[in-house]
């Protein structure tokens, strides 16, 4: 009987490949450690007879490639996300609750960053109209006044006491603040269509 040619690096990846092993699953089906094939992969060792008699057991299974190279891997299955198990009715009773506490969680996240963005826009006007303030205050009067005469001093500390008032002021979200929270927004849409997808009409 003829002896097996030696295996090629190339072949043992194209193995791998097809059967989606890794060098380790490969080394324990041939009886080789992971170190010998990947010396093997890399073209510094052959691999042995018996080794490459298993091998060849394997690569018989290897559809035919369209030109030289390693064999291309079977498409894909679908993911468990592209076709998601159907509920049962016990299952569904158990996640009704979960559902439910999504909802308002979505509901109060989009709440909270409504009112903060609110927030955010009214101090930024507050902020603007201090500073507008003062610069009214510091305006000379007109030659056309025919009221008395403003007390500057007065008025700019009645000024700073907004000014002041500022910093007792609800703070609005920083940015990074605003960034998760928005994140963990989409994270609950997210969940949501999941689960309603899993749940089904109702």
């Amino acid at each position: 009987m003829p002896r097996p040619s030696r295996a090629s690096h190339s072949l043992s990846y194209s193995v791998r490949r097809y059967f989606a092993l890794t060098q380790a699953e490969l080394a324990g089906f041939l009886g080789v450690s992971r170190s010998m094939l990947a010396a093997v992969e890399a073209g510094r060792k052959q691999l042995g007879e018996a080794a490459v008699y298993r091998l060849l057991r394997l690569s018989h299974h290897l559809p035919p490639a369209p030109g030289p190279g390693a064999a291309p891997p079977p498409a894909p299955a679908r993911s468990a996300e592209e076709n998601p198990p159907r509920l049962a009715a016990d299952e569904k009773a158990a996640l009704r609750l979960h559902l439910k506490g999504v909802r308002v969680g979505i509901l109060r996240a989009q709440l909270e960053l409504e009112q903060r963005g609110q927030l955010a826009q009214a101090a930024a006007h507050r902020r603007w109209a201090l500073a507008e303030l003062r610069t009214v205050l510091l305006a000379p009067v007109p030659p056309f006044w025919a009221g008395p005469l403003p007390d500057a001093a007065q008025d700019l500390r009645w000024l700073d006491r907004l000014v002041e008032d500022m910093a007792y002021a609800p703070v609005p979200l920083s940015a990074t603040e605003h960034t998760l929270r928005l994140a963990r927004l989409r994270g609950l849409e997210a969940e949501l269509a999941v689960l309603e997808a899993a749940w089904g009409p109702e």
